[in-house]
């Protein structure tokens, strides 16, 4: 059922990128006074007279989801304390996930299985912390991680343009299930607005400012986590960046440079951050899962490889993993975004 946003909030959307509308608020003596104020044209705080007159002239609209707006008692707390928040959010699902401790996990589309395998484990891991996951649904480490987190919790999915479209379109589905897993889709812009090179960078400003810590796993050197990542660093947001196997992919060795933490072993650190997880896995399947092989991981667990694959039948038979080649696991839905899907197109990854 589509829910109506006033003429006066899709006024305070159109300049909410240039004016801190709580400021402005709290000048004029709250929100209940703004509307009169800005009329009167005695709410100056930041705003020009050529964004008044937008923000007047501006029409209401419709929207597909629930709207909440910065006055909201159901606005998330860590957003409104940054600088602009967005006057309206658009929501899908269930948003008051994102009061909970939050994580996001962000990283390339084009991500190795090495990648995808880590964001999956990491999501995973703070999700049977309690921690709830946020990432941009899209293709590779995005949707690794929500994938991951559905698992065990919750997982909030921001998306760069409006809820009428969705993109990459491949991930229609997964966006139904992160709704219907308790989780919530939010952007703040309006149905009809599609997704554009404009539109991702803002995305990813909300990313970093749900988060507690935002975690990259792979990044390029033009990688729209990047931005994530310094958006989070300008918030005084927590932000790691992940090593595999000792080496730094482009864009987090740029990151570290800037004074990112540097994660080696990824189990190492959610235990010692989060403690070890509800029902963990056993560590020889936990090597499995980030990209050790069954003869690997016999080695060094001193386990029998039949007794190994006894036990990965079982995993694979619940659903939990699936069998890659050359004697390789992954947790399951990782498989389909390298071998299913194939690259992502260069026009698809310069979204960021």
């Amino acid at each position: 059922m589509a829910s109506r946003v006033s003429t006066f909030w899709a006024g305070a959307a159109s300049v909410s990128e240039r004016v801190c509308l709580v400021a402005l608020a709290k000048q004029v003596g709250g929100w209940e006074a703004l509307p009169a104020a800005l009329v009167r044209g005695e709410a100056t705080c930041g705003l020009s007279s050529a964004q008044r007159r937008r923000w007047l002239a501006a029409e209401g609209y419709t929207t597909r989801g629930e709207p909440v707006c910065l006055r909201d008692a159901a606005y998330p707390s860590r957003l409104l304390a940054t600088t602009r928040p967005p006057a309206m959010l658009h929501i899908e699902g269930d948003l008051s996930c994102v009061e909970r401790p939050v994580v996001g996990v962000v990283g390339s589309r084009n991500a190795s299985l090495h990648g995808l395998s880590q964001a999956w484990f990491l999501a995973w891991a703070f999700a049977s912390a309690g921690w709830t996951v946020a990432s941009g649904l899209a293709r590779g480490v995005d949707s690794a991680a929500h994938r991951g987190a559905m698992t065990r919790g919750a997982t909030v999915a921001v998306l760069g343009h409006g809820l009428s479209h969705m993109y990459p379109r491949v991930n229609h589905g997964l966006r139904a299930e992160i709704n219907a897993s308790g989780g919530a889709v939010l952007t703040a812009f309006a149905d009809d607005v599609r997704p554009a090179k404009w539109t991702f960078p803002r995305r990813n400003r909300w990313i970093a400012g749900l988060a507690d810590l935002v975690v990259v796993v792979e990044a390029g050197e033009r990688s729209g986590a990047l931005w994530t990542a310094r958006h989070a660093a300008s918030m005084h947001r927590e932000v790691v960046v992940i090593s595999q196997n000792g080496n730094l992919s482009a864009g987090c060795e740029a990151l570290a440079e800037r004074g990112a933490a540097v994660v080696c072993d990824v189990w190492a650190w959610c235990v010692t951050r989060l403690g070890s997880p509800a029902g963990a896995v056993p560590n020889w399947c936990r090597d499995l899962l980030i990209g050790a092989t069954v003869e690997e991981v016999a080695r060094t667990h001193n386990i029998p490889v039949r007794s190994l694959c006894q036990a990965l039948g079982r995993l694979c038979a619940s659903g939990e993993v699936e069998a890659l080649s050359h004697g390789r696991y992954a947790p399951k839905g990782t498989l389909s975004e390298v071998e299913v899907l194939g690259p992502c197109p260069p026009s698809e990854d310069a979204h960021g």
